[in-house]
């Protein structure tokens, strides 16, 4: 249910901040991400990175609190609400943009601003007489994000508002991490150049899936393995940056396995043991790629 869903994305924080900065192209590191998540700063970035993270973090927090308190509502005060948190110093925020934008480079133009409140009506109508929830909360990312109702922030603004409905409904977020960015930026081109939805559809379904597995497939395993947990985002991130160049894990295949094979290690361990372990591999790699040693 939905207090179930709000743990689970209470717990992941720091790897829905971290997806989201990526995918604004954000150099800040996973680890980076995390520390700011957690309120201690970070030396040796940019200022603008560091407050793009913090905005982004405020959204899910302003997102999570008020499903929490039962006050989030899919209408055009918490859409603006919730840009104006994650666009604020990026562009004019407080209300539908009074012009022009475009997106990226692709073919498309988004609907005029004179028609942005008509569109806004129409996708809530629809919104109101669909019946299948997970259809429901796609429709509000993609018609959105589409229709580029502000300035800047539109897919970020979606995606919490997405999200927003979902936790509402005791649904598992829906995040995209880096290593589904590239496929998520081609379909989502795809569809405003062509306004079909299925291709999305798929990719927003196999994007559920795989969130719901990681949070909840340990229900369905047996007995002795329900309380083994896989690495996370950020701890998968962590593991696959430092381990990138170890004398005798050159191939992809043989840092998979060794990954792999790590989280087997780590997936009984409590938090503070997990920390304490992926430090000391990390601290491992750095030694054998300075000594040229094979593991």
């Amino acid at each position: 249910g939905t207090e179930r869903a709000l743990f689970a994305t209470r717990k992941m924080l720091s790897e829905l901040v971290y997806n989201m900065t990526t995918a604004e192209g954000n150099p800040l590191s996973a680890v980076e991400v995390e520390t700011i998540v957690h309120g201690t700063s970070v030396g040796g970035v940019k200022i603008s990175d560091v407050e793009q993270t913090r905005r982004i973090q405020k959204g899910w927090e302003e997102v999570t609190s008020q499903v929490q308190a039962g006050t989030f509502q899919v209408n055009k005060d918490n859409f603006v609400h919730i840009n104006s948190i994650v666009a604020t110093d990026e562009a004019p925020v407080g209300g539908f943009r009074t012009g022009s934008v475009r997106v990226g480079n692709i073919p498309y133009a988004p609907p005029s601003h004179e028609y942005l409140d008509k569109n806004f009506e129409k996708m809530l109508w629809d919104f109101n007489q669909k019946k299948d929830t997970e259809e429901k909360s796609y429709d509000l990312f993609l018609d959105s994000a589409r229709n580029q109702f502000f300035w800047d922030g539109n897919k970020r603004t979606a995606q919490f508002m997405m999200n927003g409905y979902r936790l509402k409904e005791g649904l598992p977020v829906i995040s995209f991490d880096p290593s589904v960015q590239k496929e998520y930026f081609g379909k989502m081109a795809r569809f405003y150049i062509n306004n079909d939805k299925k291709e999305m559809y798929d990719f927003l379904g196999k994007r559920q899936a795989q969130i719901d597995l990681e949070q909840h497939g340990s229900d369905n395993l047996s007995e002795q393995k329900e309380n083994l947990r896989p690495l996370s985002t950020l701890e998968r991130v962590r593991l696959s940056t430092s381990i990138k160049g170890v004398p005798g894990l050159g191939k992809v295949k043989q840092q998979l396995d060794k990954i792999s094979e790590i989280e087997t290690e780590l997936s009984t361990m409590s938090d503070s043991e997990r920390e304490k372990r992926i430090a000391e591999y990390e601290a491992l790699f750095k030694t054998q790629k300075g000594r040229g040693v094979e593991r």
